[in-house]
């Protein structure tokens, strides 16, 4: 992140005055003194016993010759357990997608597991107990470990194979319809807040809302938006590329980062707020066209448009699941109705 804060100490040395400028946005932020120490209450988290196993596990991408870290919580009694794989969003989060205190994942595993659903999470690559290049890494790359976590979790004798999920956050709402799409193992998939714009509008659109709950006035809210849109599209391929590219392997539009200069990738991070940019590029195709051949769900999927802010750009289209396929709604046991 590029950013400058300046800011002067009062004389009694308890409060610094100034502001925080990035990206050619300036705030204010002042800090206070105070002898009490912050204390960050969350209800939510879960606390030891549990009324399941916890297991701590790991598993290999062996294409990516790397180990992923994380946590297997099962229901207690035989099985086998229909069972679930959380895939985090963007950013170099641990299994629990941990923030300022909060463990949303820690929250829902431990949801379902009470449910008598079993559920996996890890630690993104480079993350963690997890070895790899975080910063490398691309939405290809963390399908690819989410895919190595699917496959591990089909081999526990606990789970039912049949029954078995992704929950996708955020970013893992673009990777868990591109892992059904090309995957006859995945029986359901569950989008949380996940994309329904190409990478392009959906980073404008958040970086326009973010300033205007800061209290950014429109004028600069429009300058630091032409800014990423000059960006984006110096680091974007052409249409001719995207097109050969969609013709040679439509699986792969991520590899057209490669043939970007490094000053180009400077800019981009710059005006981007330092994401990680190899990562961030390969979020700049819309969502996978390849999700529209077939992505299995329990229950009848209708197509349903999600028009965008700007040029009403649609999810891809889930068509209805085979009714011989096995992607039958299922109850855990004392699932509530």
């Amino acid at each position: 992140m590029t950013g400058v804060y300046d800011g002067t100490l009062n004389a009694a040395k308890t409060t610094i005055t100034g502001s925080w400028a990035q990206n050619g946005i300036e705030q204010k932020l002042n800090f206070k003194r105070s002898d009490q120490l912050l204390e960050l209450v969350r209800p939510q988290n879960p606390v030891k016993p549990y009324p399941y196993k916890e297991e701590e596990i790991s598993f290999p991408n062996e294409k990516a010759k790397i180990t992923l870290a994380g946590t297997l919580t099962l229901p207690r009694g035989p099985g086998p357990f229909p069972s679930a794989i959380l895939i985090s969003g963007s950013g170099p989060h641990d299994r629990d997608e941990s923030i300022v205190g909060h463990r949303p994942f820690l929250v829902l595993a431990d949801y379902l597991s009470r449910k008598g659903i079993a559920v996996l999470r890890f630690d993104k690559r480079g993350i963690g107990k997890s070895t790899g290049d975080y910063a490398k890494a691309t939405t290809e790359d963390f399908a690819a470990d989410t895919e190595a976590a699917l496959f591990y979790l089909k081999s526990r004798k606990e789970i039912d194979p049949n029954r078995t999920g992704l929950i996708g956050h955020s970013e893992g709402g673009l990777i868990a319809p591109l892992l059904a799409s090309r995957s006859g193992g995945v029986a359901w998939i569950v989008l949380l807040a996940g994309p329904g714009l190409n990478g392009e509008d959906a980073l404008l659109l958040q970086s326009e809302l973010v300033l205007k709950s800061s209290g950014v006035d429109d004028d600069q809210i429009a300058k630091n938006t032409r800014l990423q849109q000059t960006n984006l599209r110096a680091g974007s391929p052409g249409k001719k590329s995207r097109r050969a590219a969609g013709k040679t392997d439509r699986s792969r539009p991520v590899q057209q980062h490669e043939r970007h200069a490094p000053a180009r990738r400077s800019a981009i991070s710059t005006s981007c707020g330092g994401l990680a940019v190899v990562p961030f590029l390969s979020r700049l195709r819309p969502c996978p066209r390849a999700a529209e051949d077939h992505v299995s769900g329990p229950g009848p999927h209708r197509r349903k448009r999600y028009p965008g802010p700007r040029q009403g750009k649609i999810l891809p289209k889930f068509k209805r699941p085979s009714r011989t396929a096995a992607t039958r709604i299922f109850k855990p046991p004392n699932y509530p109705d």
